[in-house]
């Protein structure tokens, strides 16, 4: 489906609810390569002001599936991505994805590209694909509309909501943490614009909470520095569904005064959804925030 925003891109028909939630964005495609587009705006941003990076990631997905076949016929399921983060994004100025398929094997696709602002590279990504019949996806599908919020599982007693400044954090929705068994927990209720187009929790939508349960971690285990995620790298282990609880116990590898390094799982309801590892960058948060 065409859209004037962007002339000569269009957008997937029907569109993933999570990528229209956070986005919209936007593409095309022709042999072997692929473009992606978005507008970022106040939505989008973390507590310091720039583009954040749960979104950048979801967006680099998007891109890095239409490249290894995600088309009107195929749909991309996501088995392995690594994003680099090099640059900070701002609102107001489209950002773009440019990505190439580098192999097309049977049964897996393997993708890399680079998403800009201006010229200005923000974040590089690889990923290994697995594309499936679209028709096959969409027998799955759920209308958001039909899901009620009343049928999700909510945070256990004694949880605490997660207190973020960040807009893009509010708009995808809440997140708590709480001890379980001596070990701090972070979770995260599920919502009907978490999902995709075959009825499954979206893979940048769980990119994004695992993010965010690790930020929330080494925030608090450094009495509150601002951590920035330089490196993170997942693999996707059994798709989510709406209803339970996501929830992250994050192991801290090492921190020190300026990086930490942490590794975890995603899970809901005892599966493991997403097995995921990040370096981060540790700033005070007044040095954080945007001019």
């Amino acid at each position: 489906m065409p859209d004037a925003s962007f002339p000569g891109y269009q957008r997937y028909q029907p569109a993933d609810p999570y990528e229209e939630f956070v986005g919209p964005f936007w593409y095309r495609r022709a042999d072997g390569k692929a473009q992606a587009r978005m507008l970022p705006d106040q939505r989008h941003l973390n507590s310091g002001g720039m583009v954040h990076g749960g979104l950048l990631m979801g967006f680099a997905d998007y891109a890095l599936a239409t490249a290894a076949g995600a088309t009107e016929d195929k749909f991309s399921l996501t088995v392995a991505i690594t994003c680099q983060f090099l640059n900070a994004g701002r609102p107001g100025a489209p950002i773009e994805a440019q990505v190439e398929e580098i192999r097309a094997g049977k049964t897996l696709s393997f993708v890399r590209g680079e998403v800009s602002q201006d010229g200005k590279i923000l974040l590089a990504s690889t990923g290994t694909f697995r594309p499936l019949q679209r028709d096959k996806a969409l027998a799955r599908r759920i209308e958001p509309e039909a899901l009620k919020l009343s049928d999700r599982e909510e945070p256990p007693a004694g949880f605490k909501l997660v207190e973020r400044e960040s807009p893009f954090l509010k708009h995808v929705g809440d997140s708590f943490v709480g001890e379980r068994n001596g070990r701090r927990v972070i979770v995260q209720p599920t919502a009907p614009h978490m999902l995709n187009n075959g009825g499954l929790m979206h893979g940048g939508m769980l990119m994004n909470f695992a993010d965010n349960a690790f930020c929330t971690e080494i925030a608090i285990a450094t009495g509150g520095k601002a951590p920035i995620t330089t490196t993170f790298t997942a693999e996707f282990l059994n798709a989510g569904k709406f209803g339970p609880l996501l929830e992250s116990e994050v192991e801290s590898l090492k921190v020190s005064e300026r990086n930490a390094f942490v590794r975890g799982l995603v899970t809901q309801a005892g599966t493991r959804l997403l097995s995921y590892s990040a370096m981060i960058t540790l700033m005070d948060r007044k040095a954080l925030r945007a001019p």
